[in-house]
């Protein structure tokens, strides 16, 4: 698969610096993130513009004969791009590069934004990120689950702490957070789980 310099659309920037910078397998990257089915594979906009940017500043430092510890990089870009590095960080960041002949101001400009991201992978490489393809009865399950568990510890929690001040009488007790699923067409209702396990209410039969 190309990273994108001959792909369908336009060379914009973070085509250009892939194949400037030697970037093998960072356009494929890209677009495998942003397109995964598996929610948990899947990473935004942002947070893709950042690895980019960690492995640009990565190539910067390998031409200059730096050879970074891990996490110097990702450590580097936060001082340079991030907003709450201190100035005297930013500085001694700065001059370290420098003193290795990395130009800084170069670096800063080349560093890619969401936006910068998002052309690559629609204009330049033609993806779309199909968000309903990852419906399904077991991710919807899956998320509904999670928030259950959260409405079940808060509620805990708030209980314990009425208890705790004398303001609630209540023994050992259990919370128990169940949703349920009335149809007004046909009258059926069951548990989430039963509704998802049998692909449907009566409607369907």
């Amino acid at each position: 698969m190309s990273d994108g310099s001959n792909g369908p659309g336009p060379r914009g920037k973070v085509s250009r610096l892939i194949e400037q910078d030697g970037l093998e397998g960072t356009g494929d990257y890209l677009v495998e993130r942003w397109s995964a089915g598996d929610r948990e594979s899947r990473m935004g906009l942002r947070a893709l513009a950042r690895e980019f940017n960690h492995r640009l500043l990565e190539a910067r430092l390998a031409a200059a004969d730096v050879n970074p510890v891990e996490g110097t990089a990702e450590s580097y870009y936060e001082a340079l791009a991030g907003e709450e590095a201190s100035s005297g960080v930013r500085t001694q960041v700065r001059r370290r590069l420098e003193r290795a002949g990395v130009d800084v101001e170069a670096l800063r400009s080349d560093f890619v934004s969401r936006q910068a991201v998002h052309t690559y992978l629609t204009s330049t490489r033609g993806v779309s990120r199909e968000t309903e393809a990852s419906v399904s009865p077991q991710s919807v399950r899956s998320t509904l689950d999670r928030l259950r568990e959260r409405v079940r510890k808060v509620t805990t929690g708030r209980l314990q702490r009425l208890r705790d001040a004398e303001l609630l009488t209540l023994g050992d007790a259990r919370v128990i957070v169940s949703v349920e699923v009335y149809c007004n067409d046909c009258g059926t209702q069951r548990s989430l789980s039963d509704l998802l396990a049998a692909g449907g209410c009566d409607c369907t039969d």
